[in-house]
């Protein structure tokens, strides 16, 4: 009888194919109170359709257990209450057809969700992947250290074009004398790097000096002002020109002086600094070689707008990626 509880109660366990039927059909008359005469009869019966197991009572379809319009069975002639605790025994633990349709209907369902769902990161990430390894049409915000810009079209130019001074870019030549400044040029864009010799800007008309060549000017502006108050009024219908005497200063232009050496590359600051860092920009693997500059102690990835601090261990000043760079004595 305790047996039988375990079978009846227990939702997830199954009775054994190998039990047989005539035990289990004791156990379930001791629970129904049926007498030993009833429980041998219904034994015989199913002996009698050779049915001795609990998986041959499984075999059974369900037309075998129809009953026809007078109440009697078809083929197997028990009452109607043994076959379907006999029923109700059998299928304990196991998923019938019904529930198992609706478990593959549920599990499509939600698998069909996350494949689509997984089929559109993987669409968002190569989208993500392919604007950033695209040429961006305009830096970031973000300036490298020791460089001051006007805008990221003027920094990328100033980069790219390191070797161009500004006389050169303004079409002036030095040694011209009496060269009228053209509107044009006063507007021109320049950049200023830190830590590096001054250069002359030129905003609205007035030459404007800094550093050393700043305090020459301010002096001899000063000493020079009763002079030309009094010629100041004819002069101006004259147009604007430059002195022979004055020098154009040159703009502080990135040093670049890079030089492979396998993985690796050689690096020589403005200061006369040599050091030894990685070749591959950690960001996206861009060759250092080929899109590097070095602006005071830092490298300048230009591809990306990514500056490195040789100073610091070739740290990074937008994330945690470093060159590793180390100083070395030798070129």
């Amino acid at each position: 009888k305790s047996t039988l509880l375990i079978y009846i109660t227990s939702t997830d366990t199954p009775l054994p194919d190998s039990m047989r039927v005539s035990t289990l059909l004791e156990q379930i008359g001791a629970e129904r109170s049926w007498t030993s005469q009833q429980m041998e009869s219904d034994i015989s019966i199913l002996a009698h359709n050779r049915l001795y197991f609990v998986k041959d009572l499984r075999v059974l379809s369900s037309e075998s257990w129809k009953v026809n319009s007078l109440g009697t069975a078809v083929t197997i002639t028990l009452l109607p209450i043994v076959k379907d605790l006999l029923q109700k025994a059998i299928n304990i633990g196991i998923e019938s057809e019904y529930d198992r349709r609706k478990r593959e209907k549920y599990e499509r369902k939600y698998l069909d969700k996350d494949s689509d769902k997984k089929k559109e990161k993987k669409k968002d990430k190569k989208k993500d992947n392919h604007k950033s390894d695209s040429y961006p049409s305009e830096f970031s915000g973000e300036v490298p250290i020791g460089v001051t810009s006007d805008d990221p079209d003027t920094l990328r130019n100033t980069l790219q074009n390191s070797s161009t001074s500004l006389s050169g870019a303004n079409g002036i030549q030095a040694d011209e004398k009496d060269l009228p400044l053209s509107p044009k040029s006063l507007s021109l864009k320049i950049v200023s790097f830190d830590n590096e010799p001054a250069i002359i800007q030129e905003n609205g008309g007035d030459t404007v000096k800094e550093g050393a060549e700043a305090a020459k000017s301010s002096d001899t502006a000063d000493s020079s002002d009763s002079e030309t108050s009094s010629d100041s009024t004819s002069d101006d219908d004259r147009p604007l020109t430059r002195p022979a005497n004055v020098t154009t200063s040159k703009p502080a232009t990135p040093y670049r002086k890079i030089k492979a050496s396998g993985n690796k590359i050689h690096v020589m600051t403005s200061s006369g600094q040599a050091f030894e860092c990685d070749r591959y920009c950690p960001h996206k693997g861009v060759d250092l070689v080929t899109w590097g500059q070095v602006v005071g102690n830092n490298v300048i990835c230009t591809k990306h707008n990514w500056s490195f601090a040789l100073d610091r261990d070739g740290t990074s000043n937008k994330a945690s990626r470093s060159l590793h760079a180390c100083k070395i004595n030798d070129w």
